[in-house]
């Protein structure tokens, strides 16, 4: 079970994880990462043995931190025979409550920068991230789709996923860009809102479901 940190240890992964999210791994010292933190550099060595378990440590935070938008809890109490229009629900709840999560103003941006910056560097901290939180996510969103829908096969559930995690890594690269084209100083709720509404009936209309009423 997840500890969460405190006191120095949580100021060593919360300055760190801003500076991996930046950089990667091999992009700041360790001397940078406890100045930042305003702590001793010994500290490190002490709180997590390397600057390795350090970035892994930042990932533990992170995914304790998205407990709430997890697929493998969102649909565990969901049985083999849903009404369509029950899974068309539930799956736009889904989508919804996931795109609030990652663009909430009261989540770190560099949350999801870490994330995506991972997804690049092939690392055991990686491999570790996708085995304990990628891997069971998508299998149990699999598991959901091919409940709503008999007919859609393994394949066809991955893509889903990828097309919902890919629509918020979208948003979330190219936010500069996107607010530049818009004219806009940031997302707002509407925006997100609105993208969340068309990623999830996407999904919804792929799988051949009623699309929910609004």
């Amino acid at each position: 079970m997840y500890q969460e940190p405190e006191g120095t240890k949580l100021a060593l992964i919360k300055a760190a994880g801003e500076l991996f999210a930046e950089s990667g791994l091999d992009g700041p010292g360790i001397r940078t990462i406890a100045e930042k933190a305003g702590v001793n550099i010994a500290a490190i060595n002490y709180h997590f043995g390397s600057k390795e378990n350090l970035y892994a440590e930042t990932f533990r935070y992170v995914i304790s931190h998205e407990k709430d938008v997890h697929a493998v809890d969102f649909f565990k109490e969901v049985g083999e025979d849903i009404d369509p229009c029950e899974a068309s629900a539930l799956l736009y709840r889904y989508v919804k409550e996931t795109f609030s999560f990652h663009f909430s103003k009261k989540q770190p941006r560099w949350f999801n920068m870490l994330v995506m910056r991972a997804l690049q560097d092939p690392s055991p901290s990686l491999q570790s991230l996708v085995e304990e939180v990628f891997r069971p996510d998508m299998e149990a969103f699999v598991a959901f789709i091919q409940k709503a829908n008999p007919s859609a096969n393994t394949q066809d559930g991955y893509l889903l996923d990828f097309l919902v995690v890919g629509q918020i890594f979208f948003y979330s690269l190219c936010r500069v860009p996107i607010l530049m084209a818009l004219k806009k100083e940031d997302y707002d709720k509407a925006f997100i809102d609105k993208a969340a509404d068309q990623t999830a009936k996407a999904v919804i209309s792929v799988l051949g479901l009623p699309l929910p009423r609004e």
